[in-house]
């Protein structure tokens, strides 16, 4: 991905980031980040500079990304809102009087014809019981530490992102043994997540091997790098892959976190769990997420019944 920092001229990066800065994470932060990456590398042209013609072929890449697949329409037209939002929040800072906004500045996207919303059908891709049993049981045995990344996905509901920035210190234990994730100020909205029982014993021993390997280090990541000595946490790409090589090892079809995510909210649905409160623990404002998933109407690898309860014996953990 191309970096902000370098692909526009510097009072184009100061309005963009102040754009960014007041947007909450929850909100895409991060996603608006890419939009105005790909905008760059797929018209190498200022976003604040560009005339109808540069947008109107930034959207037809969008349209070219959905005709070949690599895109759903939702994702194009979120896209261009994203550019149509920034280039009307300019507006208004030109009105007012910004600087940083360049002379004859205007938002062509309100010349562009807005695109057409088509029905769309959204199939969840959750993993079979087999599968998972089979994925589990290898793990156990051979990659602990993946085992553990999957187990936070699927009991506690902690995206890819926020698995990898969990810190040794982020554990906290309290009478009788039980343990909670308390996040860094800022993140899931400070919700202090209980971790389940059957797997206390697994995430300690994540914890007491990161400790054991970087000992000098401070706030010892829990999934730590080994390239950079432990002073970062592995990246996404690594955990994916680990996570692929260990479906492929069993025969399972691939496996991603996210699915293992949406397999444990079925999961806790179907075991009784509050749908309001699931909701929360996974960091949603809306219940269309939940609901989506738990609806009737979806296609399953399996039938619902199949999703039952999926637990590590403490006996298998501690072996």
């Amino acid at each position: 991905m191309a970096d902000l920092n370098t692909m526009y001229p510097s009072d184009t990066v100061g309005l963009m980031e102040k754009y960014i800065s007041g947007i909450k994470e929850e909100h895409g932060k991060n996603a608006r980040k890419r939009v105005f990456a790909d905008f760059f590398e797929a018209t190498h042209k200022d976003l604040l500079r560009a005339d109808l013609k540069t947008l109107e072929d930034y959207c037809s890449h969008l349209a070219e990304k959905v005709r070949r697949g690599t895109y759903k329409n939702s994702t194009a037209i979120k896209e261009r809102k994203i550019i149509a939002a920034f280039l009307s929040w300019c507006m208004q800072q030109k009105e007012s009087g910004n600087n940083d906004v360049p002379d004859g500045f205007t938002n062509n996207m309100l010349s562009i014809k807005s695109a057409e919303i088509g029905e769309e059908y959204h199939f969840n891709r959750i993993p079979s019981m087999s599968d998972i049993s089979s994925l589990v049981g290898w793990l156990k045995e051979n990659d602990r530490q993946i085992l553990t990344a999957v187990m936070l996905s699927m009991k506690c509901f902690l995206k890819t992102g926020e698995i990898l920035k969990l810190r040794c210190d982020n554990f906290a234990r309290e009478d009788g043994g039980k343990l909670f994730i308390v996040p860094d100020k800022g993140d899931r909205h400070n919700l202090i997540i209980k971790v389940p029982e059957d797997i206390i014993d697994l995430i300690s021993e994540q914890i007491s091997v990161s400790l054991a390997k970087y000992p000098d280090e401070k706030n010892v990541w829990l999934f730590p790098s080994k390239i950079s000595k432990g002073k970062k946490h592995c990246s996404e790409q690594w955990l994916s892959k680990k996570l692929k090589k260990a479906c492929a090892e069993v025969g399972a079809k691939e496996v991603t976190f996210n699915s293992v995510k949406n397999l444990g909210a079925i999961n806790a649905v179907s075991n009784g769990a509050d749908v309001e409160k699931l909701n929360d623990s996974m960091g949603y404002k809306s219940r269309a997420h939940i609901k989506r998933l738990t609806s009737l109407n979806l296609h399953f690898d399996t039938v619902g019944a199949d999703y039952v309860h999926i637990s590590l014996k403490k006996d298998a953990v501690n072996t």
